[in-house]
């Protein structure tokens, strides 16, 4: 929730957290942001398959 609440902000965040600690989420709510604003985003992520899903999401 602070994260997500100093992205809305204009801060940058990162966010470090153990596995299904909703960090995913976090990056959906800001690509969200970034892409309702009108703004070019870059996602990236340390696993192939999870990058694939994700773009397949994103479409």
């Amino acid at each position: 929730r602070l994260a997500i609440e100093a992205f809305l902000r204009g801060l940058s965040v990162v966010v470090s957290a153990p596995t299904s600690s909703g960090k995913t989420l976090i990056a959906e709510t800001a690509a969200a942001s970034t892409l309702i604003r009108g703004r070019r985003l870059f996602y990236t992520t340390p696993l192939k398959a999870l990058s694939n899903q994700k773009y397949r999401e994103f479409r």
